[in-house]
């Protein structure tokens, strides 16, 4: 049995990454589902016309390379030790 790095961020499937992990060495997981879905969302208002109106909400879509040019500010919040 393994213990995951402490303050770290791991990419991947959570089943392979954390199988061979401990039990009980983990204080906090968050996930934030629907994963990559590639899909535009749009929230729904006002009937004013009896016909509701759109905004877009957000896009499901990861873009690697923003997250990677965060990474150096990220690893002064929770460096590696």
């Amino acid at each position: 049995m393994t213990s995951p790095i402490p303050n770290s961020l791991y990419y991947g499937d959570c089943l392979k990454v954390m199988e061979d992990w401990q039990s009980q060495c983990v204080d906090l997981i968050y996930l934030d589902p629907p994963f990559n879905s590639k899909a535009n969302y749009n929230q729904t208002f006002g009937q004013g016309n009896g016909v509701p109106a759109q905004v877009r909400a957000f896009t499901d879509t990861w873009i690697w390379g923003g997250v990677i040019r965060h990474l150096p500010a990220l690893e002064t919040f929770a460096p590696h030790t």
